[in-house]
Order: structure tokens, then C-alpha cells, then sequence
């Protein structure tokens, strides 16, 4: 089985309706790696910060984003 590694970003924990969402997938998804990709998420700068914090991220294969602001480009696969 070809297992990926998951990186999900938790930016928006305790930040309104989707930090609440941010904070219960986190508690259900225990398997997978959890990190503030982005400290500004809201920032119009947000889509280039993300972009480059998941490209230095060499050894995740796939970011889960609960959020709705995707990166600018990304390296790897991601879900939003």
C-alpha cells in the first residue's frame, strides 16, 4: 500500500466558524501531521505565503487546507 503523507494546516484554529471546523477535523484525524502553515490567513498575502511554506515542505505528499484561500501555486497536491 502506498501510504502518503498528509500535512494539514491548522492556520485557522480558533478563528471563528472555520477555526471551529479547523479544531474538530484536527481531533478526528489524528494520523497526520498538523502545522501553522500560514500565521496571517486572511491576509491578501496568504496565497503567496502558503505557497511557498508548502513548497519547503519536501517530505509531504498532500496538504489538506480548511480554509477557502488557496495557495497562489503549489508543488504538491492539496484539499480544500
Amino acid at each position: 500500500m502506498n501510504n502518503k503523507k498528509v500535512l494539514m494546516d491548522i492556520s485557522w484554529s480558533n478563528k471563528g466558524g472555520i477555526g471551529r471546523f479547523t479544531d474538530e477535523i484536527s481531533k478526528l484525524l489524528c494520523d497526520i501531521s498538523k502545522e501553522e502553515l500560514y500565521r496571517k490567513c486572511a491576509s491578501p498575502l496568504a496565497p503567496l505565503g502558503l505557497a511557498v511554506n508548502i513548497f519547503l515542505r519536501k517530505k509531504t505528499d498532500v496538504v489538506f487546507l480548511p480554509g477557502y484561500i488557496p495557495p497562489l501555486f503549489c508543488s504538491k497536491k492539496f484539499i480544500i
